[in-house]
Parts: C-alpha cells; structure tokens; sequence
C-alpha cells in the first residue's frame, strides 16, 4: 500500500501540480470529455447524412469512345482486296435525372429516417452532456470533502497529541492508570491512520478528477454556487425525456414501414413522354417521366454524335403509359405483421412513459429526503455551536480545560463537513431530479 501511495504521489509531482479550478471552471471542462467530443462527432455526421438525404437531385452523366482496329479482305476472281477496318467513334452522351421534389415514396421515407438519426444523436449528446456533469460535479464534490477532512484529521491528531501529553503529565501525577495512558496512545495512533487515509483519499480523487477532465489539478476551490431546480411542467418535462421520445418515433417508424409495405404491393403506374430528332449524322432525345413507384419527376438527355442513318433529318413525340400489378400472396402476412410491430412498439412506449414516470417520481422522493437530511445537519451544527460558544465562554472562567475547547471545537468541525457533505448529497440529487426532467443541467447553477 506504501509502494501504491508513493507511486501515486510522484505520479502527481511529475505532472507539476499547477491548478486549483474552480467549481464553474470544472463544468466547462467537463464538456471537453472524450465521451462528449465522440457525441458531438455523431450528431455531426447525422446532419452530413440529413443534408444528403435532402439532395434536390440526383442523376449521372455517362459518355464514351469506341475505336475498332482491323481490315477485311475480298476476292473477286483473280484479284484480291484489302479494306481497313480502322475506324472511331462517339457514343452517345447520356444524362439523366431525378428531383426529389414530392414529400412523399422511399426518398421522402429516407429523409424522414435520417432526420430521427439525426435528433436522436442530438439527444444522445444532451444525455452525455449531463452525464459528463453529473460525473464530474461528484468527483469535485469527493476532492473538496476529501481536503476537508484531510484538514479535520490533522486536527484530530494535534488533538490526540496534547491529550496523550496531558495523560502522561496526570499520570506522573498519579492521577490515572497506565491503561489511561495506553489509551491515549491508541487514540493517537488511530488518529494518525485516520489522517493517512485521509491523504491517500484526497491524492485518488485527485487523480480521478484530474483523469476526468484532462488537467494538472493540485485542490479545487470550496465555493459552490447554489443549485436551483428551474421551473418546469412535469408532464412536459416527461415528454421530453430521450428515453419516452426514442419509444414515441419507434411508433412513428413502425407507421412509415408499414406505408412502405403497402405501397409494394399495390398496383402502380409510369408516365413518359420522349422527343426525338435526328440526322445523317447524329440524334438527339429528350424525356420526361413520373412513376408511382419512387413518386419523383426525372429527366433524361440523351445526344450521340455518330449515327449513320439513311434518313436526312426526322422528329417524333412519344408517350408511353406503364402499369404494373404485383402478384404475390404474402401481401396479407407482411400487412398483419406491420400492424403487430405498431402495436408492439405502441406497448413499448406505453411501459418506457410508465417508468419515466416512477423514476422521476424516485429522483423527486430522494430529494426531499436529502433536504429533510440537510435540514438536520443544519439543526446538529448550531447546536455543535452553541455547544462551542459555551464551552469558550467557560474557558474564560478557568471551569474547564484547553483540551475540552479542542475537543468541542472538533466536534464542530465534524459538524460542519457532515453539513456540507449533506449540501453534496442536495446538490446531487437536485442534479439527478433536472437530469430525469431533461433539463440542461447548466440551468441548474
């Protein structure tokens, strides 16, 4: 354990302990943590792939070179003729497109799914944002009580030493036994263990803090701003819940599948409309069509170069009109088995709101018995006090002793970091009742 504390203690002193932060300083470095970066990258990518999805159009242009080598040769009677078959050519140019104007078919469906990615990685982030803050104001809330403490032992050992000086004086006196003595040794050794652990206590939470948010840190500063629960509409404030709010769009995403599994099975239809011209040399044509199967207009250009035909120049229009009738028998499975996966998604929803609510109501609970907690803590440290102010006062008189004062004085000051560690567990569970309400927990200070 010696070797452990050591290791530790160098660990600290080659970083160079340099700062001491303060409480608001450690918020904003907590949204520097890994975790919270990471989010943000997702929340990044899913607007890249919302604003792809969105794309107004999409279409591909193709064109080409065709070069042939060879030669032919013909024999008439006698004579024999070689013709080169080496020859170049163009083809044809082509482009084609699709706008994605009409808000509704399988691109209206992709964008409508990329847009739920994207929200829920921005509530993916709110949720690792008050993760991170939750996370950290514990670990600053451990390293400010630990310095207390660590100060509330080196009393205590100062304490130890003067009574087991003054058992040693009384029992030269005769006045006490030598198991008195004894006693008071024990109470000082006991007492020096404590402010060990104390000091092995503060360099771990140190270190974890220090971990957690990627600075040098020596102490952290013991000024913490009162928390204040913002005020909120508790049926809102479920609603809004990342949890409650996932189990609702998996309702909305089981609807969209199920539309997108009717349409595949009903008839649908194609209209095109084609002009064409050509000449001895080359052709051009240019269409347009709309079809119930992606719902989006589309435009099609089409221009080859290279065309030998025996018509000096020609135009034509053209319309075509499509149908397609599916044929298939699963169509009554697939449906019913859309409607089982609304109805389970919708008694999903239903349990999430449910236990939504019981946590809330929980946190809600916890922080009234965390307040009723700090009130009596409250009520223990004035009479610590008055207890102190009595005990000083007699001082004075000469009716008590140094050592009593210490020891009421001590009893103050465990008073005191008990109060404050019941203002931790306040602050705690008041960060916990604005995390359940999916509040941002920076409102909170």
């Amino acid at each position: 354990m010696t070797r452990q504390i050591i290791s530790l203690l160098f660990l600290f002193s080659s970083w160079g302990w340099a700062q001491t932060l303060e409480f608001m300083q450690v918020l904003e470095l907590s949204q520097q943590n890994p975790s919270v970066v990471l989010a943000q990258g997702q929340v990044d990518l899913a607007q890249k792939q919302l604003e792809i999805a969105q794309g107004l159009v999409s279409g591909q242009l193709s064109a080409g070179y065709t070069q042939t080598w060879g030669e032919a040769t013909t024999t008439v009677g006698e004579v024999e003729t070689t013709t080169s078959l080496d020859d170049g050519s163009f083809d044809a140019i082509n482009l084609s497109a699709t706008f994605n104007v009409i808000p509704f078919g399988p691109n209206a469906d992709n964008i409508q799914k990329a847009k739920w990615t994207f929200e829920e990685a921005q509530r993916n982030l709110r949720d690792v944002q008050s993760d991170a803050v939750v996370i950290t104001v514990d670990s600053y809330l451990k390293v400010l009580r630990a310095q207390e403490t660590l100060g509330l032992q080196t009393f205590a050992v100062t304490l130890a030493s003067q009574q087991l000086e003054a058992a040693r004086v009384r029992r030269t006196a005769g006045a006490i036994t030598e198991q008195q003595v004894l006693q008071a040794e024990i109470a000082l050794f006991q007492a020096q263990n404590s402010l060990g652990e104390s000091e092995r206590f503060l360099v771990q939470n140190l270190a974890t803090l220090s971990n957690q948010l990627g600075v040098k840190l020596d102490g952290v500063d013991a000024h913490i701003p009162e928390g204040i629960l913002p005020a909120y509409d508790l049926e809102q404030a479920i609603q809004n819940r990342s949890d409650v709010i996932k189990a609702k769009t998996a309702i909305q995403e089981a609807e969209l599948t199920a539309e997108s599994t009717k349409r595949q099975y009903l008839p649908s239809g194609s209209l095109d409309l084609t002009y064409g011209s050509s000449n001895s040399d080359s052709r051009f044509s240019l269409s347009a069509g709309y079809d119930t199967q992606s719902y989006q207009p589309n435009l099609g250009l089409s221009y080859d170069p290279s065309t030998q035909t025996q018509v000096d120049s020609s135009s034509s229009f053209s319309l075509t009109l499509g149908a397609k009738i599916p044929i298939e028998t699963s169509i009554f499975p697939a449906l019913e088995a859309a409607r089982l996966s609304i109805e389970q998604s919708q008694m999903q929803a239903s349990r999430v709101e449910e236990l939504a609510r019981l946590e809330v109501e929980n946190t809600l609970r916890q922080l009234e018995a965390a307040k009723a907690n700090l009130d009596l803590s409250l009520q223990l440290l004035s009479q610590s006090q008055q207890t102190y102010e009595t005990i000083k006062e007699r001082l004075e008189l000469g009716v008590v002793t140094n050592l009593d004062a210490l020891e009421s004085e001590k009893a103050l000051l465990e008073a005191q970091l008990n109060l404050d560690k019941a203002k931790d567990s306040y602050l705690l569970s008041l960060l916990q009742v604005a995390q359940s309400l999916a509040i941002n927990l920076t409102e909170v200070f």
